[in-house]
């Protein structure tokens, strides 16, 4: 009678845990807003003078946010495997479901909050 146990079975796995920051990161979002918050508070000669700094007059598209985004954002995208991009069409069940989650969401929760009014 043959082993019923698989190969891969003896092979112990260490499990994967996130790092510190990683794992406490709603935390550090938090405390940075509470600091934020205070900060604004406490100089608001400061917040004003970034509050003004915008991408030409009256574009409301502020220049440190849209700094901080793109620092934000730019290590995730370097991280992209643009050669499996092509893979993504073999199936492509969950692409269509996050198009239209995402197609029909957005807009709708932006008409059901009132901002458009």
């Amino acid at each position: 009678m043959r082993n019923a146990k698989c190969e891969t079975d003896a092979i112990p796995r260490k499990r994967k845990r996130l790092d510190f920051f990683e794992r406490y990161l709603t935390l550090w979002v938090f405390a940075c807003m509470i600091v934020g918050v205070g900060l604004g508070t406490i100089f608001p000669a400061a917040t004003r003078a970034v509050g003004q700094l915008e991408f030409g007059r009256g574009s409301h598209v502020n220049i440190p946010i849209a700094v901080l985004i793109w620092l934000m954002i730019y290590p995730m995208m370097l991280k992209i495997d643009f050669g499996g991009i092509k893979s993504v069409f073999a199936k492509p069940k969950g692409l269509f479901i996050t198009l239209l989650l995402t197609g029909w969401s957005n807009p709708s929760a932006w008409r059901c909050s009132g901002l458009f009014s």
